[in-house]
């Protein structure tokens, strides 16, 4: 049984709840004939606009038990920014349905801290003002990708039961992700769009300190021009953070748990990147045969102190000189093995290079303060 729209509700309202209540896709574009161009204010008038109010009304008694359990599934839709500053309020709520804003327009603060979601969240290919979901819970996936442009992002204590997919967009303030739950992977990687590569960019600083992640955390050529913090992130599967990934920042991975690799090649790091006391079961993946090492800035910085790394995988470069940055320090870490799963060739093979190459490396990685422990862990090694 459907429920006939509110009576001061716009023409767009109405026809948008018309398809809500029928399990339809909410979608303008396909309505108008055109995909909105978010460049172009022109293509955002009152024949695709909803207003904060209705969306606010439509998930309380009377009108939530009308909506299908398809959920909310709306595209290409303004919702304009309130002069009065007021947010677009969804805080508490229970949505048992998915809930889509795709390819959509908004100047507004979405405010669904300590909302639930009983399915999929999406706002890909959307222009966002801010979204806050403190401590909210997502039963399934958190989709932000396709060139969706975000302000400021709060995930903070966010427990999601799938995953979460940024790829290819831009956030362009800060991105707080700390003591957030994910069951499976975070991507944030460049994403291939109509044949053109969508790059991931973070303007402000990323947190995702004391994080748990089910799968792995995907940054392939994702850009950073602040810092991304780590402390104690979990990662139950692997770190990626290469194919021309840039970090202008500091990277912050003191007291992580990685529970698979961390793979650092091609890509570019500017500061320092802080691995003390932190755990990585499989590899320190740096470069090998197949792909090229890292580039480091003059004030990049390799801390290894205290760090357990399962194996190490490496290559020297055509002079015989190791790939690492100037300045990288080794006091009182720990290494099970020297070579990884992609070594094989004479420049990837660590255990055959020469005495003269591992008497340097140490001298570099202890020249700080001098320590006989790594001394010994190589001598070990090489056995």
């Amino acid at each position: 049984m459907t429920k006939d729209a509110h009576e001061d509700w716009t023409k767009a309202e109405c026809w948008a709840w018309k398809r809500i209540q029928a399990g339809e896709i909410a979608d303008f574009n396909e309505k108008l004939g055109q995909e909105a161009d978010p460049a172009k204010p022109e293509d955002w008038d009152e024949r695709r606009t909803l207003r904060r109010q209705f969306l606010e009304v439509i998930i309380e008694p009377p009108w939530r038990e009308h909506i299908h359990r398809k959920g909310i599934r709306i595209a290409g839709v303004l919702i304009p920014a309130a002069r009065d500053g007021i947010s677009l309020d969804w805080e508490g709520a229970e949505l048992p349905w998915d809930v889509w804003f795709n390819f959509s327009k908004s100047e507004l603060k979405f405010k669904m801290t300590a909302a639930n979601f009983n399915g999929q969240l999406s706002f890909n290919g959307s222009q966002i003002g801010s979204l806050i979901m403190e401590r909210a819970s997502i039963r399934h996936d958190l989709m932000i990708k396709c060139g969706a442009v975000f302000g400021q992002l709060n995930l903070c204590g966010c427990q999601i039961g799938g995953q979460i997919v940024g790829d290819g967009s831009i956030f362009s303030g800060v991105v707080d992700m700390e003591g957030a739950q994910i069951a499976q992977s975070a991507f944030f990687r460049n994403h291939l769009q109509n044949e053109t590569i969508r790059r991931t960019r973070f303007l402000k600083y990323v947190s995702l300190s004391h994080a748990q992640i089910g799968g792995s955390l995907e940054l392939d050529g994702a850009c950073f021009e602040s810092e991304l913090r780590m402390q104690r992130l979990n990662v139950a599967h692997d770190l990626m953070l290469r194919a021309g990934a840039c970090v202008r920042g500091k990277i912050d991975l003191v007291e992580a748990e990685i529970g698979g690799s961390l793979q650092l090649h091609n890509s570019t790091f500017q500061n320092s990147l802080d691995l003390s006391n932190a755990r990585l079961q499989s590899e320190l993946h740096l470069a090998s045969q197949d792909v090229n090492p890292p580039s480091w800035g003059t004030s990049a910085k390799l801390i290894l102190r205290n760090t357990r790394i399962g194996a190490l995988q490496d290559i020297v470069k055509n002079s015989g000189e190791h790939i690492w940055p100037q300045y990288f320090e080794l006091h009182g870490c720990q290494i099970g093995r020297l070579g990884g799963l992609a070594g094989g060739d004479k420049k990837s093979d660590m255990l055959g290079r020469p005495a003269y190459y591992w008497k340097d490396w140490l001298a570099q990685g202890t020249k700080e303060r001098f320590s006989p422990q790594p001394y010994q862990m190589i001598a070990r090694l090489l056995r």
